[in-house]
This record gives structure tokens, sequence and C-alpha cells, in this order.
């Protein structure tokens, strides 16, 4: 959910909030940095899964996350470009990350190998139902907050509630417990 609560609307807060004049130039410059600092990040963050355990790297990555997505939130109330671009960086390298350990983490906790098509499926629908719910949640969300109070507040309140997905991934993996190996 955090994820697409941020993404979708990162066009729109360049160009609303922090008040890039052409955000449709920007932000297609910062998320091709991003996709190149994510692609390192996703081999050594399997890496790190090796070392530490999955579920330590989908946590440390989903905080990195959070904290990322509230550095946007407070950007909302002085905004600066030169800020908020190492923040898209740093949440794009925790995302490459967290994508490629999440994949082994889910890999790893399916619990038994004659029911793996069933179980990808239902993990394939809570992957999916965010991309659909996120974006309607959070355009709901700025257009009320937009119109009640203003377009910054609307942000910071959409992206603390990202931040706030993102710390409940944190949390809730956490308890997750497997005994197989992958």
């Amino acid at each position: 959910m955090g994820l697409w609560s941020v993404l979708t609307f990162l066009l729109s807060y360049l160009g609303s909030v922090i008040g890039v004049a052409h955000p449709d130039k920007v932000l297609p410059m910062l998320l091709g940095g991003g996709a190149l600092l994510a692609i390192p990040a996703s081999l050594w963050g399997i890496r790190l899964a090796d070392r530490y355990g999955t579920v330590e790297v989908v946590k440390a990555t989903s905080w990195i996350m959070a904290a990322a997505v509230t550095g946007y939130a407070l950007m909302a109330l002085r905004p600066n470009l030169y800020f908020v671009a190492p923040l898209v960086l740093v949440f794009a390298a925790a995302s490459g990350a967290y994508q490629a350990v999440d994949w082994a983490l889910a890999l790893k906790v399916l619990p038994s190998r004659a029911n793996a098509g069933k179980d990808m499926g239902i993990w394939h629908i809570a992957m999916v139902l965010p991309q659909i719910i996120g974006p309607f949640g959070t355009g709901w969300i700025i257009s009320s907050a937009r119109q009640l109070v203003s377009v910054s507040f609307g942000y910071i309140v959409a992206f603390s509630l990202a931040a706030i997905w993102f710390t409940l991934a944190a949390l809730f993996v956490g308890r997750v417990k497997f005994t197989a190996s992958c």
C-alpha cells in the first residue's frame, strides 16, 4: 500500500507541493537515477539476506522507505527539490532491495510445494490489490484535504499514511517464522 500510495502521486507532488516548474521532465530523471540505484541495491539486498536473513532485510528496507516517505511529508512544510531528490533516490534503492528480497521471502514461507501455484496466486493478489486501493484512497485523501485545508496538507496526510503502511509492514514481517530453507 505504501509504495502505490506514493509512487502514483510523485509527479503532482513535485509540481503542486515542491513547486517544480516542469515535473514531467524532472521526475523521469529522478526515477531513472532511482532505477540505476535500485538494480545494485537489489543485488546487495540478496547478499544481505543470505547473511542476515530475508525477514531482517525486508524489515530494514521497509523502515528505510517509511523514513523516506516521512521526509516527503515533511518537505511539504518547506519545499525544496534539492532535499526531495535524495529522498527519491534512497526510496528507490530501498524499494529495489525490498522487492528482490520480498520474492525470496515469499518463496521461503510457502507452506508446501504441492500448493505453490495457489499460494503464489494469493500472494500475487496481495501485490495487485494495493495498486488499485492505494492510488484510489490516496487520491481521495489528497483531494479532500486540499479542499479543506491546502494541497500541501493533503500530501502531508497522504504520505504520512503511506509511512504508516511501511511501518506496519516492518512490524508485521518481523512476526514471520519459517523452518524450511530456500
